[in-house]
């Protein structure tokens, strides 16, 4: 069967083997995914299927494996949409095609469970913080500390007692961030900055799906898989037939120019089947001014 130029590879694996499945034409093992990236959960979930694997194969998948790292995309561009822990596993049978669906998230159930119990010097810095509760996770930080330098430190210290993620909720109203791990690593970001990277032009040109729907705060919109796209990114959206969906608000024309202009991603699910006509990136994004 044609792939339309998808690219994909999966691996599982544990810590000294490894399974992998890759896109080649006319493979015989399929794979259907949902990876969510969402920071409002502080994790990406992953859902991912896996057709017609051998019996050996399946029960490494039970017995041994522990990780799943999916890379996605195009000729030309695919990354890595999901790097994660298995959490749980079923297997099932779709007529004559026996699968394996495998429920994943970013960070593992050890990482989850951790605490800390440690007191900053004086003067710390929410960097400080962030820093400590990363080790405890045991993922490397992501974060622009320049969108940090005009925080106030803690003159007596800071006192650190419990689950790091609690920690981080606690303060990330005061401070204005947002966090949540992605493939590894502990993300965060400012609420009014935005990640580094170049701005994703989203058309019927440029891989858009169907038409955006244009609402009172910003725009969400599928595209064709884009593994660039991201948390944080921007991107902009250009339809001559937008929906527009303000509440208590009615267009009986649409001005041609509604929802131009630049959308910071809030949130992006990635959908794929190997062997169907799924392969996009659905967007939720909120209006940028800059």
């Amino acid at each position: 069967m044609a792939n339309f130029n998808r690219k994909y590879k999966l691996t599982i694996s544990n810590e000294s083997l490894d399974l992998d499945i890759e896109s080649i034409e006319d493979q015989f093992l399929r794979i259907i995914f949902e990876i969510v990236h969402d920071p409002g959960g502080n994790n990406v979930f992953g859902e991912i299927s896996v057709y017609n694997l051998s019996k050996a194969s399946e029960q490494k998948i039970y017995e041994q494996f522990t990780n799943v790292t999916l890379i996605a995309g195009y000729e030309g561009s695919q990354d890595v949409i999901f790097k994660g822990e298995i959490i749980n596993i079923v297997r099932g049978r779709d007529v004559a095609d026996t699968f394996v669906t495998m429920y994943c998230r970013s960070l593992g159930k050890a990482a989850f469970e951790t605490n800390i119990n440690k007191t900053l010097p004086v003067n710390s810095t929410i960097i400080d913080v962030l820093t400590e509760c990363s080790n405890a996770f045991g993922v490397p930080l992501i974060v622009d500390e320049i969108d940090f330098s005009g925080d106030v430190a803690f003159g007596r210290g800071a006192p650190l007692q419990g689950d790091p993620k609690v920690i981080l909720n606690n303060l990330k109203s005061t401070y204005k961030f947002d966090w949540f791990f992605e493939n590894g690593r502990m993300v965060v970001l400012k609420q009014d900055s935005i990640r580094t990277g170049e701005v994703v032009d989203i058309s019927m040109l440029k891989g858009m799906v169907g038409s955006p729907e244009i609402t009172e705060i910003g725009a969400n919109v599928a595209t064709k898989l884009n593994p660039r796209i991201r948390f944080g990114t921007l991107f902009t959206v250009e339809s001559i037939t937008p929906r527009v969906n303000f509440s208590n608000l009615y267009f009986q024309d649409v001005p041609e120019t509604i929802g131009v202009g630049q959308y910071k991603v809030l949130r992006v699910t990635f959908r794929g089947d190997s062997h169907g006509t799924s392969w996009d990136s659905l967007i939720e994004g909120i209006r940028y001014a800059g």
